[in-house]
């Protein structure tokens, strides 16, 4: 099976429960449903420094985006007000004609759902350098 995406993807990390990906664009995806990834589209992750351009990213027990200049971003984006935004809108999709992520998959091709976790203060998100 093929996740079809409408971006070119650099770089995946997979973990036990979810993945992140980084595209060309610098983007970081959140993929915790296939079928369903979403952006984290904040201004820690906008590319208009090296301190918010990620170069790296990686999934373990949580997320984390390495950035040009060496900072480390990390979150989880299935806990707090990211977590709640997730099952809000994964609620929404539910209620969609085939909404189903199983339903989704036609042609050996995963249709995809995406959308984009708002702007703001980076919920669940800290940052180490």
């Amino acid at each position: 099976m093929r996740l079809k995406l409408l971006t070119s993807m650099l770089s995946f990390s997979c973990s036990r429960n979810f993945a992140t990906g980084r595209d060309a664009q610098h983007r970081v995806w959140c993929i915790l449903s296939w079928g369903r990834p979403f952006v984290f589209d904040h201004a820690l992750f906008d590319a208009t420094r090296p301190d918010t351009t990620v170069v790296q990213v990686k999934s373990w027990w949580a997320f984390d985006a390495h950035t040009a200049s060496g900072s480390v971003r990390i979150w989880n984006p299935a806990l707090d007000q990211m977590g709640a935004a997730w099952g809000t809108k994964q609620a929404e999709l539910d209620q969609l004609p085939g909404g189903d992520a199983g339903a989704l998959a036609r042609g050996g091709e995963i249709q995809r759902y995406t959308w984009t976790h708002g702007r703001g203060r980076a919920p669940g998100a800290t940052g180490a350098s």
